[in-house]
Formats: C-alpha cells, structure tokens, sequence
C-alpha cells in the first residue's frame, strides 16, 4: 500500500512512495524531524508530533504539512542528497580492493560511516524535494 502525497496547489501532480520508502525518507533521512517525526527506542517504532487532528505523518491518514514546513523538509532531503552523490561519486572512483576494505571496515562504524546509497533511492529523495518545494504544502494518505 503506497502513501499519496497530495500537494494543496492544484497544478502539481501527486506523487506515491511505496509502504517502505515513505518511512526511510522520514526517519532515515530525517526528513521527519522538521514535522517532528523520529526513530523511538523500540525496534519498528516510531515517535511523532501529531496534527491537530491526532493524524500521525506515518499512518496515511490525511496528516498535513504546511507550505513552511514542506520547504525545510525539501532542504533537508536536498541535502541528504547531496551527500550522498559525494559519497557515490567517492565510492566510483575506488578500485574493487579498495571497496571491498571499506565493505568491510563499514561492518563495525555502521552508525557512525555508511557507503554512499543506490543511486535510485538519491533520485527519489530528489523527486520529493522537488515536489514538496511546489506542493504549497501536502497531505499524506
């Protein structure tokens, strides 16, 4: 089951993230922390401020995001995205040994250092910094 994003100007299309990849770009990216949304303590769990109706930005159920609060969360993915095309573009450049060390090496500073992300998971971040920057605000259903 996707989550729509529905954008409050009319002249933008909707977009849909898949029932994984809306909560990776909340809580990985951190993109929630602008709506106050975040990893909890307990695995598969999560903490959020929720709207005024009670809708939480995880649960499809109409939660809204102001005009203000879609742009920081374009910033926010903006900048992830940025990062980790450095990271790509670092990565591309190493010789096979020299990723295979780091493959390995990454094991024990997961938190701390990660390899760079799919190419196909930046271009989708992108694709939500751009929609959220002309949304004028949205919804999540």
């Amino acid at each position: 089951m996707p989550y729509d994003l529905y954008p409050r100007k009319k002249d933008v299309d909707r977009i849909s993230y898949g029932v994984f990849f809306w909560p990776y770009i909340l809580l990985e990216i951190g993109v929630g922390l602008v709506i106050g949304a975040g990893n909890s303590i307990r695995p598969a769990s999560y903490r959020y401020y929720p709207d005024k109706r009670g809708a939480s930005p995880m649960s499809m159920d109409g939660y809204y995001v102001t005009k203000k609060n879609a742009c920081l969360m374009a910033a926010v993915a903006r900048g992830w995205a940025s990062v980790e095309r450095g990271k790509r573009e670092e990565w591309e450049s190493l010789s096979e040994e020299e990723r295979t060390r780091m493959e390995e090496w990454n094991k024990d500073f997961v938190k701390t250092y990660s390899l760079p992300a799919a190419l196909e998971t930046i271009e989708k971040v992108e694709g939500f910094a751009d929609f959220a920057e002309k949304s004028g605000g949205f919804r999540i259903k």
